[in-house]
């Protein structure tokens, strides 16, 4: 099932929280992603200043397995333009994200960090 969104807008107000992923080749690579009322909003990498803003695009849901795995797909924005594209997946306990880097189609994969308090209504860094 797909959902697609009328509006590229997010409204500033709602239930804020932040998940953070960790690189799965290089570690030390980690971002926060910031979600109001259940959308990405925002992605911040770790020692980065600013966040980039995210635009929602749409929605997939599957069935199967034991938990339904939901894909949601974002697009990247840095001064007015689609930078990169973000695809969030959550199945579960788990969450992943997938970078596509605008440029040059280089390919980062993330995986939730389960180490650290999760859904907090504070950024990590």
């Amino acid at each position: 099932m797909i959902f697609q969104n009328p509006q590229e807008e997010v409204v500033e107000e709602g239930e804020v929280r932040y998940i953070c992923y960790n690189n799965d080749k290089k570690k030390s690579m980690v971002i926060s992603i910031k979600h109001i009322n259940v959308k990405a909003t925002e992605v911040r990498y770790k020692r980065q200043t600013e966040a980039m803003k995210l635009v929602y695009k749409k929605e997939e849901y599957m069935e199967g397995g034991v938990h339904p795995t939901i894909d949601e797909y974002y697009d990247e924005m840095y001064n007015g333009k689609v930078n990169g594209t973000y695809k969030l997946r959550h199945s579960g306990v788990w969450d992943y994200v997938k970078y596509i880097r605008g440029k040059d189609k280089k390919v980062f994969d993330f995986t939730i960090n389960h180490d650290v308090a999760q859904y907090e209504s504070e950024p990590y860094f």
